[in-house]
């Protein structure tokens, strides 16, 4: 049996409510996305002083003078908590909702290079 375009072709477009998030379910997500990019935003400053301690060198410029000025930890806790304060005030969006993981994702990248380092390193 040869396959026409209608049976490979998936139209995006449909609209059944059954694939829709409740605003409830998303926030909860969004929230949960938050907290992960907070802790993981905190492990990368503590991986990140260990390494240069075991003779690491940051190659990001910006990041080596707020390391260096010890500002990186305010500026951090500082984004964190513009955030939070702005999920409370608006709609979760599909958008927010995808940064906010993908956004996870490069922490947890960066931390596990981190460790990588370390063990190079030490």
């Amino acid at each position: 049996m040869t396959a026409t375009a209608d049976d490979v072709i998936i139209d995006l477009r449909d609209t059944d409510a059954r694939a829709r998030v409740s605003p409830a379910t998303l926030r909860v997500s969004i929230c949960w996305a938050l907290a992960l990019v907070a802790v993981l935003n905190a492990l990368d400053i503590f991986t990140t002083r260990v390494a240069l301690a075991g003779g690491a060198v940051e190659a990001n410029p910006v990041a080596r003078a707020l390391l260096g000025s010890g500002r990186v930890e305010l500026l951090k806790a500082a984004v964190i908590l513009v955030l939070g304060l702005r999920l409370g005030r608006r709609r979760p969006s599909l958008a927010l909702h995808a940064m906010l993981w993908a956004t996870a994702g490069v922490y947890l990248l960066t931390v596990a290079n981190n460790i990588y380092v370390m063990a190079r390193v030490g």
